[in-house]
């Protein structure tokens, strides 16, 4: 993992508009981990490494942080190249939603949302995403489309945090639409629940975007995947597919372009229902996100490698399928 710095330039305030950050400086500096969130699809237990969102905060970060109650651009913060690209190209909406309730005060900031997801940027006060057992959730139409957080900037002084949270975006749903976001205090049993209703229209992002439909399956003696859809857009490429693999099998995702140079992931989301488990062998159905290229290549290829507790820290983990996926 490279050693990354990061330096924030003296904040600005402005007397009549919230706390945003104008202009941030990296540089190298130790980072902290954040806290990893798990996408509440997941349904059974198994081991899929690379369902971890994979945000950090940097020290110095944290520390200017403490001087502001909230921030605006609150993507620019995590280490998630594709939203950085997509906040620096205009293509997020920055909104101030803001709810307290006793000792609790959440605000809505920042939101994206492209072919293949839907991003917000939040943060709380008085609490963390941990320390409170915070559970974001999405629904449309008043139903729940998902739910979990990719990355939280705990701030422990302030007693504060900053989040993202995302989901892959379901079928046929509408370009434009009023999104109702809910957070759920889930570690007491009268927790409270702070709702927004957040304006969502991705007709910016569209315009530099692309979908490819794939629809090939791929098969090896005992597994199957098929490969649905790749989503080239400004925040990410995501591969939507649906696997059929020994249950209980560990694994991760990997992507490559025909030169060799790897893709670096982001996180996946799968799902899997009880009439999918069949034996001992389990179907998923998931999108895995990687960071945006600039170009789409000819072709890619996926491959799923083994993540059992015997090769987890080996270098050449065993391969166990190989996909070919022809773009142009």
């Amino acid at each position: 993992m490279n050693i990354l710095k990061e330096q924030l330039e003296r904040i600005q305030v402005p007397d009549n508009i919230d706390f945003v950050i104008k202009k941030a400086i990296r540089k190298e500096q130790n980072h902290i981990v954040l806290r990893r969130g798990l996408t509440i699809f997941i349904t059974i237990s198994f081991v899929f490494t690379a369902l971890f969102g994979t945000c950090y905060a940097y020290p110095k970060v944290a520390n200017e942080l403490a001087k502001i109650p909230f921030i605006g651009e609150v993507f620019e913060m995590f280490t998630d190249k594709g939203l950085k690209n997509a906040s620096d190209k205009g293509l997020t909406n920055f909104i101030d939603l803001q709810e307290t309730k006793g000792e609790l005060t959440v605000a809505i900031k920042e939101v994206y949302y492209d072919q293949a997801e839907i991003s917000i940027g939040w943060a709380v006060k008085g609490g963390t995403l941990a320390k409170n057992h915070l559970l974001p959730l999405f629904y449309y139409n008043d139903k729940c489309i998902g739910g979990g957080s990719g990355g939280e900037i705990p701030n422990n002084a302030e007693d504060s945090s900053y989040i993202t949270s995302n989901i892959p975006v379901p079928k046929d749903l509408p370009d434009k639409f009023e999104l109702r976001f809910i957070i759920r205090e889930n570690n007491k049993t009268d927790g409270k629940e702070f709702e927004f209703i957040i304006p969502l229209d991705r007709n910016k992002s569209d315009s530099q975007s692309k979908k490819i439909d794939i629809m090939k399956t791929y098969k090896t003696d005992n597994r199957t995947m098929l490969i649905k859809d790749i989503v080239f857009s400004p925040a990410s490429v995501a591969i939507s597919f649906k696997f059929t693999h020994k249950l209980g099998e560990a694994y991760e995702l990997s992507l490559i372009d025909k030169t060799g140079n790897p893709l670096v992931f982001k996180r996946a989301t799968s799902s899997i229902n009880d009439n999918e488990i069949k034996g001992d062998a389990v179907t998923e159905e998931g999108v895995a996100f990687f960071e945006p290229i600039e170009k789409i290549p000819e072709e890619l290829v996926l491959s799923v490698l083994s993540a059992d507790e015997s090769v987890v820290l080996d270098s050449n983990k065993p391969v166990l399928m190989i996909m070919e996926l022809k773009l142009q």
